[in-house]
């Protein structure tokens, strides 16, 4: 799980076999198979935002860690050389971890957190173990310099992708009273609808809305609602290529497509020419592009848009995933693009390849 998770706790790790757990605390026992070893990390984020790693003794495989815990944070318990790990919630309880380290098939279970992500690492099992064969595959397709093999696998692993999400929103539905759907539902918030973000959203109990991890995702729903289809683009205003302020609103009364991307951002890349195509296709018609960068380095970015011909305006403050314009609408995950009509109301978003032109042809008869 790839996630920016806030976590809080300093952790006292003992090793002993008997502990007594303190109100508001948690024990872990540990019963690992197949690891030789005698020390294991334990990983999780202070409140300040640094990590944290805390080593502790392992005898035979087993071990068992007591502390106690304010709410549930997400933590790792990892070998030395961070080559393995095992993902788990640090809450209130008797955490029991089985299984076999070496071979990646050790869970965490006896809480309600825990108990969640064992049932959710159960069902992506069988899509992960295709999705790693599936490496191998792509990288011997890529090295042969096989077209036709690498889009015919790209397609597939699309498609487990979407089987990945489509999962993942079933857990989510079916478990609205554990933090790990919250995290869950803000990794996906990118690649998902707003209107059904914000349903999803909706359905979380109470608890975990109040919880640090659904206040985050809260705050990303409601910068979402604002950038929804039907709603005013938010103006702006950032530097084009000769420093020059360029400010949205002063596009009205045109159809415009804001175009989030970056020089360094292999897919924003291998869809420019359709953007390219699109622009030379409809640029009599009342339409415009705005390219937003989330480019650092000025060089690279200039460079890009004279190899890929990128003849329309294009803006960046140069602060990478800081960039104002994309935290304005919520942008996680680039390319990414708005369809703004021309009252500046936005008609449709992340519109790729033939779909870009198509709405384009609907909108600009």
């Amino acid at each position: 799980m790839n996630k920016k998770i806030i976590l809080g706790i300093s952790a006292t790790l003992l090793l002993g076999a008997c502990h007594h757990r303190p109100t508001n605390g948690y024990t872990i026992t540990g019963d690992l198979t197949g690891f030789r070893g005698n020390v294991l990390v334990l990983a999780y984020q202070k409140p300040d935002g640094f990590p944290s790693m805390d080593t502790f003794k392992v005898n035979h495989g087993h071990f068992t860690l007591t502390d106690t815990v304010g709410r549930p944070i997400f933590a790792q318990i990892a070998t030395l050389d961070k080559s393995v790990g095992l993902p788990l919630f640090l809450e209130q309880g008797d955490i029991r971890v089985t299984g076999n380290l070496d071979s990646l098939d050790a869970v965490a279970s006896g809480t309600p957190n825990n108990d969640a992500l064992k049932e959710l690492l159960n069902q992506e099992k069988p899509v992960m173990m295709q999705m790693k064969a599936f490496q191998s595959v792509y990288a011997a397709a890529r090295a042969q310099n096989d077209t036709l093999k690498v889009a015919a696998l790209e397609q597939q692993y699309e498609g487990l992708s979407n089987q990945l999400d489509t999962l993942m929103s079933h857990f989510i539905s079916s478990h609205p009273g554990v933090i790990l759907s919250a995290m869950l539902l803000k990794d996906m918030a990118a690649s998902i609808d707003p209107d059904v973000l914000a349903r999803m959203y909706g359905a979380l109990d109470t608890s975990v809305k109040q919880s640090e991890e659904g206040k985050a995702l809260g705050a990303e729903v409601a910068v979402l609602n604002k950038v929804t289809t039907g709603e005013i683009a938010p103006d702006f205003t950032q530097s084009d290529v000769r420093g020059n302020p360029l400010i949205l609103s002063r596009f009205r009364g045109k159809y415009v497509l804001l175009d989030f991307w970056a020089s360094w951002c292999g897919p924003c890349r291998k869809e420019n020419p359709n953007v390219v195509k699109a622009f030379q296709t409809y640029k009599d018609r009342n339409f415009t592009i705005i390219g937003i960068s989330l480019d650092e380095d000025r060089n690279a970015w200039i460079k890009a848009i004279q190899d890929d011909h990128l003849d329309w305006n294009q803006v960046s403050d140069l602060k990478y995933w800081d960039n104002a314009a994309a935290k304005l609408y919520g942008v996680q995950a680039i390319p990414a693009n708005f369809l703004l009509d021309t009252s500046g109301r936005i008609i449709a978003r992340n519109l790729r390849g033939d779909d870009l032109d198509k709405k384009l042809a609907e909108v600009l008869k």
